[in-house]
């Protein structure tokens, strides 16, 4: 069952077909020649060509591979991309529907991924604050700290994908560490990984 309503997956439909619409000539070509290799034939058919792979089928393919593409840089390490709307989440939608509207309207599709962005920029950042403030961490000290040590950034600078990283890793923080005791030395080490070794 897709997560998304029936005017989203609409609305993604239609996007896509505009997008196609405006591909080059060249480039459909040497994809519906890719297909045809790919397709089972009979090579002593003389009427056998690429001319078969019909202009659906075409465009199915191209739909399938430009998810694929989007939501490569959004999946975990070793997932396999979703190539089909059905398979898109909420938090996805706006991603790929700001690839197909830029395809034909850079300028609109750039509006629109800017705005997913940063939404998904501030919900991120309220629930790291919620999980450090849960396990009494100071923010947001403690996870710009983190992520200056693991990705060399401002957390401000950080992508979403190492956002959430700094989720996880906070997360696993299980002890509360003191407001005081909350700094970071020149090593580089927490000073308090482990309070209990303290006394």
């Amino acid at each position: 069952m897709s997560c998304l309503s029936p005017k989203q997956l609409q609305t993604l439909g239609a996007e896509a077909s505009k997008a196609f619409a405006s591909v080059p000539a060249d480039e459909l070509n040497s994809l519906r020649d890719f297909l045809w290799d790919q397709t089972p034939h009979d090579e002593d058919d003389p009427f056998a060509g690429p001319h078969m792979i019909t202009k659906t089928k075409l465009a199915e393919y191209w739909r399938r591979r430009e998810i694929a593409n989007v939501m490569r840089g959004r999946c975990k390490h070793g997932e396999m991309p979703p190539n089909s709307f059905k398979k898109l989440s909420q938090k996805d939608y706006p991603f790929v529907l700001a690839h197909f509207v830029g395809i034909y309207n850079p300028e609109r599709g750039c509006e629109i991924f800017m705005k997913a962005q940063a939404a998904e920029y501030t919900t991120v950042m309220a629930i790291l604050e919620k999980s450090c403030r849960e396990r009494g961490l100071s923010f947001p000290e403690y996870p710009e700290h983190i992520c200056l040590d693991q990705f060399r950034c401002e957390i401000k600078n950080a992508s979403i994908k190492q956002l959430w990283c700094l989720v996880f890793t906070c997360r696993n923080r299980r002890y509360c560490v003191p407001k005081d005791a909350q700094k970071y030395d020149t090593k580089r080490k927490w000073e308090t990984r482990h309070p209990s070794r303290n006394n």
